[in-house]
């Protein structure tokens, strides 16, 4: 009877480590979960410490400034940009515009607050085809941007209230901080997309965005 009881014992502590492990406690904190093979993908694009990654990505969140560049708040949760990843539903802002080239859309990310504003696309690598990221101002004012923290070439492309294009530059260069790039009138929205894109669309000074669902 003794070593019955002294089994059963045996049994209850397994059981109860058991339940703790699957709960998430300190015993078993040391596991962590596989990054799957599309944040693996993901990680390529980014300028960020992998074990950083680890820690901060699905963090809870209620704003982007909770998460580490370039990691972005989005559904309460720090998650890599959807312009990486490139998922996009029925929610994500889309820009429809039109050159001498044809009729294009692309999807966005927008900022319009001064930290996302300031962060930009810092701290990336590249974006998937047809994403860009839309800055949204309050009013209309001349603008200037430069390439501090930024590793990828952009193209700006300025807007005016009225979804006419200002001008463009054209291929800036990474991590240059010197250069500032500038609007050559007052404008409400800037454009950045992948260095090149402005050449492949035709997007040009006098080049219309229909920019009706972010005045």
């Amino acid at each position: 009877m003794k070593k019955k009881k002294q089994v059963g014992q045996w049994w209850i502590k397994g059981a109860l480590l058991i339940g703790i492990c699957l709960n998430g406690m300190p015993a078993c904190s040391n596991v962590k979960p596989a990054v799957s093979a599309q944040d693996d993908a993901a990680l390529q694009m980014m300028v960020v410490d992998r074990s950083h990654f680890e820690v901060s990505h699905k963090k809870p969140c209620s704003h982007t400034r909770m998460c580490p560049a370039p990691l972005v708040c989005e559904n309460g949760m720090c998650e890599i940009p959807p312009s990486i990843t490139g998922r996009a539903d029925e929610r994500t802002p889309q820009v429809s515009f039109e050159t001498d080239k044809g009729k294009f859309k692309i999807w966005l990310e927008v900022v319009d607050d001064d930290y996302t504003m300031q962060r930009g696309m810092m701290m990336r690598r590249g974006c998937q085809p047809g994403w860009g990221m839309l800055f949204v101002y309050p009013s209309e004012g001349m603008r200037s941007f430069w390439m501090h923290n930024t590793y990828m070439s952009l193209d700006m492309v300025f807007i005016r209230r009225d979804g006419s294009v200002s001008n463009v530059i054209e291929n800036a260069e990474p991590l240059n901080d010197v250069p500032r790039y500038e609007s050559t009138d007052r404008v409400m929205f800037v454009i950045e997309l992948p260095g090149g894109s402005a050449a492949e669309y035709g997007i040009r000074s006098g080049s219309r965005f229909d920019m009706s669902d972010f005045r």
